[in-house]
């Protein structure tokens, strides 16, 4: 016996640190990532985990069921199943509760790069008739599988499209002799909808 605590003792407690480590090391690895430069959102999205991860647990454990859990931290199923997911693809980290990524998911149109030049070199493709929105997604999409990128979805290849503006899309569609027709000032006649409307009153 040393100061009142015998060998037992010490390995007794030596044991319990041990099977808190991993619950406190998920801890740290969520804790880590934020600093003084932090935003308050950011903040509030750890302090949301933090306040889930004990209810997790439960589950993992077999203590309630996935329906209790959801339920407990203000879920729905779906959402819930989908944490867990993440997690398991970590192999049980809980710091994955903590969503890297807040808001809406970056589109292939504004990662630009490889995946922009993609949907670029799939739109010089077609011309005339045939240059539509769902054709150009195909041959996206066949390009991506080439290169061994991520799959651009449809409604990526439209923002694209859309964005490139209307003069963009009669020329694909068109041809740039006829585009020039609609966007570009060119001699006719004006035909006008009132009496006198292109005479000028000048008054002295």
């Amino acid at each position: 016996m040393v100061g009142g605590m015998t060998n037992r003792n010490k390995t007794s407690e030596k044991e319990n640190e041990l099977s808190k480590a991993p619950s406190l090391g998920a801890k740290s690895k969520s804790s880590s990532k934020l600093n003084l430069d932090s935003s308050d959102k950011t903040i509030a999205r750890f302090d949301l985990a933090s306040d889930r991860i004990p209810t997790i647990k439960l589950y993992l454990s077999g203590q309630i069921s996935a329906v209790d859990a959801a339920n407990a931290i203000g879920m729905k199923p779906s959402g819930f199943h989908k944490i867990i997911r993440r997690v398991r693809a970590r192999g049980g980290d809980l710091s994955a509760v903590t969503s890297s990524m807040p808001g809406r998911r970056p589109t292939p149109s504004e990662l630009g790069g490889e995946l922009e030049g993609l949907i670029v070199d799939s739109i010089k493709t077609y011309a005339g008739k045939a240059a539509t929105i769902e054709r150009v997604w195909v041959t996206a999409q066949m390009l991506a599988d080439e290169r061994g990128l991520k799959r651009p979805s449809y409604h990526a290849v439209r923002r694209r499209l859309l964005k490139k503006g209307k003069r963009f899309l009669a020329n694909m569609k068109l041809g740039k002799v006829d585009a020039a027709d609609i966007f570009e000032a060119r001699p006719g006649y004006k035909v006008t909808s009132r009496p006198l409307e292109w005479v000028q009153i000048v008054v002295v």
